[in-house]
């Protein structure tokens, strides 16, 4: 399966751009990882997975709106970011569709 047919197929099944949605659950996790003090944020950005903590910060500041050690501070894990537990049954539906396909990567 390509890339491009994989990322058609999510957005068709889950309504979202998987990018997006990508984001989104590094963010989350971001968001707990900030919880601990010991940690520095270059640190997080980097193990959830963003390649520049520019981006990280700025994407986190959409989201969150403030930096993300002001964040951690003032909330709980994942308060105030959107969850995407109700995604689960669309991208079970999406595994499906994916292992169906005869498309090789």
């Amino acid at each position: 399966m390509s890339t491009f047919y994989f990322c058609k197929m999510f957005k068709k099944v889950t309504e979202i751009n998987f990018t997006d949605y990508l984001s989104r659950v590094r963010i989350e996790k971001a968001k707990n990882l900030l919880l601990n003090p010991n940690l520095r944020v270059s640190e997080i950005a980097f193990e959830v997975g963003f390649q520049s903590l520019t981006h990280f910060t700025v994407f986190s500041k959409s989201c969150w709106g403030s930096r993300p050690r002001n964040t951690a501070r003032n909330c709980s894990p994942l308060s105030g970011t959107k969850s995407w537990a109700g995604i689960s049954l669309p991208l079970a539906k999406l595994a499906k569709l994916v292992k169906s396909s005869t498309k090789v990567w």
